[in-house]
């Protein structure tokens, strides 16, 4: 406590001495730079330009942070301007302090002395700087367009939308035509919708074109729908029609559900057509759901039945496990298979397991078995540890026991995890041994040193030891610390040797240094 207190009065004392030292040097500095400022300043006044452009560099570089710099910085082109220095530098010289100072009390000026300098530049055969200049000058209009756009959606009375649909109609520029969009979109008027219609069929930017169809979301006029009805027919652009499918889906309109069912069976892209099932997914209705599972059975693209398995899964629907089981066991697609699985898992419900079970234990492809290993890990069902315990203990498959064990290791989620102890002991699989391993190291449990001590010991199998070895860094004990020195002294892998060593730098306790300097003195 004592020493604290010293602590904190030493902090104090160095508070009181410095603080007001370093307050009193930042008012010298401003001190210094303003005096400095007005010494290069005279320079200008009494237009000595080589000596102003040189002590205008050197203020800038010495103080950088001044809020003279800007001053200093168009000075600096203005002399360069007057000593007559090549005009295209002197004009970039502008251009580039704009750049920096946007907001400068100068910025006008050098816009002023820039469209001068174009003017000559253009005289003398390089009209480029004319049109540097008028595009400058069209991105200050846009920027006053933009305030006055905002100021009249404030405002939000009749007049205000018709002034701002003739704004649309006068301007050439993408970025106020997009921020229009923006501003029709959250009008409720029946004008608002009509133009927005004639924006997304018309406008020559695509952007601006799926801007106008994502606004037309918002709409429930019958207008809205078969507008976006009419760009999907279309022959336009694809990911415009795309945004038109999407859009529909936020519409949650029952009527669209033929049209977007038709477009995901019978389309014949399959950006286009994933789109309308996608869509159709966000519906919550039954019918939309009827319509999901029409577009399972009759699309031809495999893709588009596989984006219709997820939307299933994705509604919780129990009465599509039936559909869904066909597809997992009976699919000759073993991608459509697997997504059925995922979907069956995302249906809870009683019947959910069994299903499970069933293609777990099904002769179907591996990687078929193995999803529906890993989902029922996912879904957490009553039953579900025993059936991957049987998968892993079998002694049939080695890829599927070592799915079942990460599988487990979900299940358990750090509890009885002497189960994994059981299966250690018990498997011939050394895929299965390492999984256990890697899931044991990853818990940070002390699951016994007995168990390691065994492997280290008596497997052949290196790569099982160097992972046993690395569990033990993960233990932070006296015994881990004994088991890592016999290692490095008596196993016959490099490797395995090597990762011990880092494992005893790694546990870091007074032991385990000891046991390094020992390790370092032999």
């Amino acid at each position: 406590m004592k020493y604290k207190i010293v602590q904190l009065l030493c902090f104090f004392i160095i508070v009181l001495v410095i603080l007001p030292a370093n307050a009193e040097a930042t008012v010298d500095y401003q001190d210094e730079d303003t005096k400095a400022y007005q010494n290069v300043y005279n320079l200008v006044l009494d237009e000595k330009w080589s000596s102003a452009i040189k002590g205008l560099e050197k203020f800038i570089q010495t103080y950088p942070k001044s809020n003279l710099v800007d001053d200093a910085r168009f000075w600096r082109c203005y002399s360069r301007e007057k000593k007559g220095d090549d005009i295209e530098q002197v004009f970039e010289c502008y251009q580039k302090f704009i750049k920096k100072h946007r907001s400068s009390k100068w910025t006008d000026d050098a816009k002023t002395n820039m469209i001068r300098l174009a003017h000559k530049l253009a005289k003398m055969g390089k009209p480029e700087y004319e049109k540097i200049v008028n595009t400058m000058k069209k991105n200050e209009d846009e920027e006053i367009s933009l305030a006055a756009l905002y100021a009249l959606q404030n405002i939000g009375d009749e007049k205000a939308l018709q002034v701002t649909l003739n704004l649309y109609d006068k301007t050439d520029s993408e970025n106020v035509r997009s921020k229009i969009i923006y501003v029709i979109g959250s009008s409720e008027s029946p004008e608002a919708t009509k133009k927005l219609i004639e924006i997304a069929k018309t406008d020559p930017s695509n952007r601006i074109k799926k801007k106008a169809v994502h606004a037309l979301a918002g709409k429930k006029e019958k207008e809205a729908v078969n507008a976006l009805k009419d760009i999907v027919r279309s022959k336009i652009d694809d990911d415009i029609r795309k945004s038109a499918l999407y859009a529909m889906g936020g519409v949650d309109n029952e009527d669209l559900i033929p049209f977007l069912k038709d477009i995901a069976i019978t389309e014949k892209s399959k950006s286009l057509a994933k789109a309308a099932t996608y869509s159709l997914g966000g519906m919550k209705s039954k019918a939309a759901t009827e319509a999901i599972r029409e577009v399972l059975k009759s699309a031809v693209l495999s893709d588009v039945r596989k984006a219709a398995l997820y939307a299933i899964g994705g509604r919780h629907d129990t009465e599509s496990l039936a559909i869904l089981k066909d597809f997992a066991l009976n699919s000759d697609d073993p991608g459509l298979a697997k997504a059925a699985v995922y979907s069956i898992a995302g249906i809870k419900s009683p019947e959910t397991a069994a299903i499970l079970k069933q293609i777990i234990f099904s002769d179907r492809d591996t990687k078929i078995r193995e999803a529906a290993l890993y989902s029922i890990g996912d879904a957490s069902t009553e039953d579900a540890r025993e059936i991957l315990l049987k998968v892993v203990l079998d002694g049939k498959n080695e890829k599927m026991a070592k799915t079942a064990v990460y599988s487990l290791v979900n299940v358990l989620k750090g509890k009885d995890t002497k189960i994994l102890l059981d299966i250690l002991e018990k498997t011939n699989f050394t895929d299965v041994k390492k999984a256990i391993l890697y899931s044991i190291a990853d818990m940070k449990t002390d699951l016994g040193l007995k168990l390691f001590e065994n492997i280290i010991k008596t497997d052949k199998d290196a790569d099982l030891r160097r992972i046993a070895v690395h569990s033990l860094g993960n233990m932070e004990s006296d015994g881990a610390v004994d088991l890592l020195v016999y290692v490095v002294k008596n196993d016959d892998n490099v490797r395995v040797r090597k990762s011990a060593v880092m494992m005893l730098g790694q546990i870091g306790t007074p032991k385990a240094q000891q046991a390094l300097v020992e390790i370092l003195e032999k």
